[in-house]
């Protein structure tokens, strides 16, 4: 096995984590298990990255809260 799934408890709940054992990097978080062991599936037939996810996959982007405002700087 590539993976782990296993169940934490973050702030006041239960959630399942799917980590890497060679990388020891969290791929997912959810909130059932059934979801969870689905994704596991996925990841252990050869899904993504096959245990080797690169670092830089798992960094999110800033979510930008102003689009609005910026549509409206560029195009009046």
């Amino acid at each position: 096995m590539k993976y782990s799934c296993e169940p934490v408890f973050v702030d006041d709940y239960y959630c399942w984590i799917i980590q890497e054992i060679q990388t020891e990097h969290v791929i997912a978080k959810f909130y059932f298990e059934d979801d969870a062991l689905e994704y596991l599936r996925f990841l252990e037939y050869g899904g993504a990255f096959d245990g080797y996810t690169p670092e830089f996959m798992l960094k999110s982007m800033p979510k930008r809260d102003n689009i609005n405002a910026e549509f409206e700087r560029v195009f009046s």
